[in-house]
């Protein structure tokens, strides 16, 4: 959590966030309430590597499921 605030204060156009739901199952839940979408032209994108994948569906405009390294959806 304190990584990801660190790099919110910077204004970032990308964020990429690796596994974000590692972790207290309290705090992740907090994280994903925040990382939806934002009606703010200005709000960073959110790259996201998960391997949880149902809890990041919701909140993806986009996916990409690699499996072994290669693109299968």
């Amino acid at each position: 959590m304190l990584a990801i605030g660190r790099a919110l204060t910077l204004n970032p156009q990308v964020l990429l966030l690796d596994e974000p739901t590692e972790g207290c199952p309290i705090i992740v839940e907090e994280l994903l309430r925040a990382s939806a979408p934002s009606p703010v032209p200005a709000a960073p994108v959110l790259v996201i590597v998960e391997q949880n994948a149902q809890k990041i569906l919701g909140l993806a405009d986009r996916v990409v499921i690699l499996e072994r390294g290669a693109i299968v959806h």
